[in-house]
């Protein structure tokens, strides 16, 4: 049995790791912010990226603070961009706002995959902010989907922002979020499975509250290594590295005593080249 090992804590970026064998049509979530709290409810009111440049009202949908707006743009694999993000601040509830780019690179439909936020901004008081993300080279060539939202922050009681509004804000979105289309070229055709080492990968519970039990099956022994990620791609902590014999394997580990807060995260296993990559959700 490989128990958990005491690593320092890291924080390190996660290169983008895709898992798929390919992707399925997409259907993106439609965030189910409920009805807009007031009509002076904050929002976006610019954002560019490569040649799009929209201007809008801040606030555009009272009956869900979710706006589609049909526009694209073209990125090309492995060029760096810049975006520019507008918005206004109610600071007579909330001072400042959290901001967050997602794109779905391997295009399976969700927007939180590891490497999938590409801007992450906090606390921002300035009414306008200007960032950069690459474009990872071996994102997926075709149409995908980019969503973009600057939210209140908890200094209004808030929780910070995810794609789909999951969990629901407890006190409501009091934001908006804006959705584009974007069509990536010059990345790859389809995506490849490196995962065929590892079978019957397993994390219970999940969601965790506790004491969290990770499960997987090697084919053949390896050096093996047990990483956990955040959502931001930060490593949070090296469960286990070592070298590890064909058959069943078990690690344990605390959440609590890492630190972690409410929230997703990412489990990766690497073998060689082989990876696979598992979801665990953390609840308080």
């Amino acid at each position: 049995m490989s128990m958990k090992k005491n690593y320092p804590r890291l924080i390190l970026m996660l290169p983008l790791v895709f898992i798929a064998a390919g992707a399925a049509a997409q259907s993106w979530c439609t965030p189910n912010t409920g009805p807009a709290y007031a009509s002076t409810q904050p929002g976006i009111t610019n954002f560019t990226l490569n040649t799009l440049n929209r201007s809008s009202n801040d606030l555009e949908n009272t009956s869900n603070s979710y706006v589609n707006t049909g526009l694209s743009t073209t990125l090309i694999a492995g060029n760096p961009y810049n975006v520019t993000i507008g918005y206004t601040i109610d600071a007579s509830i909330c001072p400042d706002m959290n901001l967050r780019v997602w794109i779905d690179f391997n295009q399976d439909g969700q927007l939180d995959d590891i490497g999938e936020t590409v801007i992450t901004s906090n606390n921002q008081t300035s009414l306008s902010y200007t960032g950069s993300f690459n474009v990872p080279a071996n994102a997926m060539n075709g149409t995908t989907r980019l969503r973009v939202t600057a939210k209140m922050t908890s200094n209004g009681g808030h929780t910070l922002p995810t794609p789909c509004n999951i969990p629901a804000d407890p006190l409501g979105y009091h934001g908006e979020l804006e959705d584009y289309t974007i069509v990536i070229t010059g990345g790859v055709s389809s995506i490849q499975d490196f995962s065929g080492i590892f079978s019957n990968v397993e994390i219970a519970p999940n969601p965790s509250s506790g004491i969290t039990g990770i499960s997987y099956s090697l084919k053949t022994a390896s050096a093996v290594s047990v990483e956990l990620f955040n959502m931001a791609g930060e490593q949070v902590a090296v469960l286990s590295r070592e070298e590890q014999p064909a058959g069943e394997h078990h690690i344990y580990f605390d959440p609590a005593r890492l630190s972690m807060e409410a929230g997703i995260y990412f489990i990766k296993l690497t073998a060689g080249t082989a990876v696979h990559t598992k979801k665990l959700a953390v609840i308080k």
